[in-house]
């Protein structure tokens, strides 16, 4: 049973932070100094705060301490649960919990039988008991019973982990590297997974149209998780110039709290600057995210009038470059406002100065200011979408009978949308008319039909909400059409996508139609001499663009393949409705560096935009060739 708290008591902040510098053939340098800075930096902007620190620290050997309240700081997995399981039954529901983990990380071979057979699970190294143990493992599916438990209690979770997962790929020579190779025997002694109270976790329940079963996870929308990096990439450690060293993630994240001065921004918008920091200092990991990106980092977020925006980088020439290009559907003449970030600036916060787009690769952009004015010094940006020239390609009509005709033409054109005016200008998308006899506004699409939409009485709607819909409608199109014509023969070549059901192949271009509660997987093959990322996003039936993910992307190894099941099913929304079948579209994006699409993202069309919605961007190595290409599968489902 959860803990529960009156709604006029502020929830309170618990954290568990764990850093291991002190393996005995492994050793790190950087790992213990990490989570004392970040508890200094918790401290220092929130007070009450809960804070277990479980450390060792390199050189003598921490068995050897002699007093009983010494060893029950060390980072063993008995302390380690018994922290957990302090913060699972002290704190209530509402409660942020923040747990950090610096350290080296490995990988579990794959079972036959397991959860994850493809790769198998991840494992953080802990300290052992004694000397002739001296390591132990907590295995990925107890980690994941940890924190099921904790969202089923109503906790708010926050995991770090500052290592990598890369198992064998692990090079010994290089000492920066967070993660080691896998050791049976380790495994063997190391203490039994956890069996949670909460059968999610073994029976992984579904609530989307579209969901996706990760590999162990739980509910992403209700806990975030960051991780270092990809899982064939090597987390390092950074030698600062004092010659004292840091994890590259917890390093960047400091910098990005410490700015900040807060412990309560979105994680999305973190997760952006954390993105722009590793290009800024030149680090080749690419950090990954996880989670509810909308939830706080460790406390109530706040909120962002500004909404979506996108990090940016200055290329020191009196340009800045923005994280999206022609896969995300950028062209030049797009016009992006800056807005300045952080504590040092040297313009006030309302000074916005309005960008464009010179020039464009497949996944990044060069803006510069429209007027001469250049860039002030020492400021650092975040940028957000003024206009696309994109949704240009996706008219709109407008019923000549609607009142007030020129107020209408005016706001879509502050949507950057194309209007029609008369049946004989061409194809449009989207026809906007006034239904004279019900005083609802009615939209069909190029075919005519009236679309299933939220009604929009006359009297209860304005221009600009109509237009809003029309614009949603827009940027869903471009999405769907979203495909590259002109990507390398070689790289089309280079991999295979494939769903199946039920035994049933069904290839790119099929019509698929599937029963309610159908699970389906999804199964990609890497044929290439190179990895590639993958993303998996569902264009749903109220208009939602999401991905199914919950998180970045997932990279296949060359020569390697990946799997993951959905389950469809037809929203209870529609059937309350009396709708007993949808359609959706689940769209494979695939491409050669790190990239992001959420900013195509997009909420069912009767949400409201959530305030703070951000890009999360990442790009490889500067000269690698930029490639992607996008493939769909239209799914109907039905109860019957």
């Amino acid at each position: 049973m959860e803990n529960s708290r009156s709604a006029a008591v502020e929830p309170s902040r618990h954290a568990v932070l764990i850093g291991i510098d002190g393996y005995k053939n492994d050793g790190l340098n950087g790992a213990v100094r990490d989570v004392e800075d970040i508890k200094a930096q918790i401290e220092s902007v929130s007070t009450g705060t809960h804070i277990t620190v479980l450390t060792a620290a390199k050189g003598s050997s921490p068995w050897k301490h002699s007093a009983e309240k010494d060893k029950s700081t060390l980072p063993t997995n008995s302390n380690v649960t018994a922290a957990f399981n302090k913060v699972l039954h002290s704190a209530s529901a509402g409660d942020f919990v923040y747990i950090h983990f610096s350290g080296h990380g490995t990988r579990q071979e794959p079972t036959k039988g397991d959860y994850n057979t493809h790769t198998g699970d991840l494992v953080l190294v802990l300290l052992g008991n004694n000397e002739d143990q001296p390591e132990a493992y907590l295995r990925g599916k107890s980690l994941a019973t940890w924190l099921s438990d904790m969202v089923e209690a109503g906790l708010v979770v926050t995991l770090v982990l500052d290592c990598c997962f890369s198992g064998s790929v692990c090079r010994e020579d290089d000492r920066s590297v967070r993660c080691i190779p896998y050791n049976h025997q380790t495994d063997l002694a190391s203490p039994p997974d956890r069996e949670s109270a909460n059968s999610e976790v073994r029976n992984l329940s579904i609530t989307r149209g579209a969901s996706l079963l990760d590999n162990w996870t739980v509910d992403p929308d209700k806990y975030v998780m960051l991780v270092a990096c990809g899982q064939d990439e090597l987390a390092k450690e950074l030698r600062m110039k004092d010659g004292s060293y840091h994890g590259a993630l917890s390093f960047t994240l400091l910098q990005v709290l410490r700015e900040d001065d807060s412990l309560t921004n979105h994680h999305q918008d973190i997760f952006e600057r954390l993105r722009a920091g590793f290009r800024k200092y030149r680090i080749s990991q690419n950090p990954v995210l996880l989670g509810n990106k909308s939830q706080g980092f460790f406390g109530k977020p706040n909120t962002d009038k500004l909404g979506a925006t996108l990090p940016v980088i200055d290329k020191g020439d009196g340009t800045l470059e923005i994280q999206v290009g022609e896969a995300h559907r950028v062209h030049c003449g797009d016009q992006f406002t800056l807005h300045p970030t952080g504590p040092i600036t040297s313009i006030p916060d309302e000074t916005v100065i309005i960008t464009k787009v010179t020039s464009t690769t497949e996944f990044t952009s060069t803006i510069v200011p429209l007027e001469a004015t250049g860039f002030p010094e020492q400021t650092r940006w975040r940028a957000r979408v003024l206009s696309r020239l994109a949704l240009q390609e996706f008219p709109v009509r407008l019923d000549a009978s609607l009142p007030q005709l020129d107020e209408w033409v005016a706001a879509l054109g502050l949507r950057f949308l194309t209007v029609q005016a008369h049946e004989d200008e061409g194809e449009c998308l989207l026809h906007l008319s006034l239904n004279h006899i019900h005083g609802d506004y009615e939209i069909r699409s190029k075919d005519k039909t009236i679309m299933t939409l939220p009604v929009m009485p006359d009297r209860q709607v304005d221009t600009g909400r109509v237009s809003d819909v029309l614009e949603h409608l827009s940027k869903f199109e471009l999405v769907k059409c979203l495909k590259n014509e002109t990507a390398a023969e070689a790289f089309r070549s280079s991999f295979k996508v494939q769903l199946t059901c039920n035994d049933n192949a069904f290839t790119l271009g099929t019509f698929i139609q599937l029963r309610h509660n159908t699970l389906a997987e999804l199964y990609f093959e890497n044929r290439g001499d190179q990895k590639v990322y993958v993303f998996i996003y569902n264009l749903g039936s109220s208009w939602q663009v999401e991905n199914i993910y919950k998180g970045t992307y997932f990279t296949v190894a060359e020569k390697c393949s990946l799997a993951r099941k959905l389950r469809m099913k037809v929203p209870d929304h529609f059937m309350e409705a009396g709708r007993f079948s949808c359609e959706d579209t689940v769209k494979v994006i695939v491409t050669s560096q790190p990239t992001s699409f959420s900013f195509l993202e997009l909420g069912k069309i009767d949400e409201p935009t959530k305030p703070g919605k951000a890009d999360r961007v990442s790009r490889g190595g500067g000269n690698k060739e930029e490639q992607w290409m996008a493939v769909d599968f239209r799914i109907h489902t039905s109860l019957t």
